[in-house]
């Protein structure tokens, strides 16, 4: 009869059971090669293992290993001083052929810009269920074209975060929530210094069903 290998290595840690330990102990009295091998290489690993867990480790050299696997806490726009951006464009307070509108209401196009970013915005309301999917790419206004990768975007109800995600290499995002009143818009760099707040004011922009 033969052990696994899992039983084997309980065996040369001393952590089998006495009775099966006997047994195992009795089959390598049978001279089979085979496992008395693999006892010989578990021997070795777990006396390699026994020294290792016998050399003391300074405290700092934990730490830092600790700290290797350990996820740097993501910068939060709560963090940050805030600053309103200005409503460039709002195609809600555009005026619409009479047959369009109920259509076109359901959809909202957005420009916002501050100093530190420009974000152009698409929010629409999907009926059945009540959702607003809210789209949009950012660039940076430190170069006409500069696109603003890797910044953060949250949708707000003034208290609580309702969706967040991280723009791609082209500055795009989307975001989805519930439909409710007063949202807004938060975008801010890991590197700060602000955290832009667009106020959507969806009530007022997007026709209710």
């Amino acid at each position: 009869m033969h052990y696994s290998e899992g039983q084997w290595i309980d065996y040369v840690r001393g952590l089998a059971d006495r009775a099966l330990a006997a047994e195992m102990q009795a089959h390598l009295h049978l001279n089979c090669t085979a496992c008395q091998a693999l006892v010989a290489s578990l021997s070795m690993v777990e006396a390699t293992s026994s020294r290792d867990r016998a050399l003391p480790v300074p405290g700092e050299v934990i730490s830092r290993a600790m700290a290797i696997f350990r996820p740097e806490p993501r910068p939060s726009f709560l963090d940050l001083p805030r600053r309103l951006a200005e409503l460039l464009f709002d195609s809600s307070q555009q005026p619409q052929l009479a047959g369009a509108r109920s259509v076109d209401q359901q959809v909202r196009h957005m420009v916002f810009q501050s100093s530190v970013f420009r974000a152009d915005l698409q929010v629409e309301l999907l009926s059945p269920k009540r959702m607003m999917v809210l789209t949009g790419q950012l660039s940076t206004q430190t170069s006409e074209s500069a696109i603003a990768e890797g910044v953060r975007v949250a949708l707000t109800d003034g208290k609580l975060t309702l969706a967040e995600a991280q723009a791609n290499e082209f500055g795009e995002f989307e975001l989805e929530c519930r439909f409710q009143t007063g949202l807004q818009l938060v975008a801010w760099s890991p590197q700060g210094p602000d955290a832009v707040v667009m106020d959507l004011d969806a009530t007022s922009a997007i026709r209710k069903t």
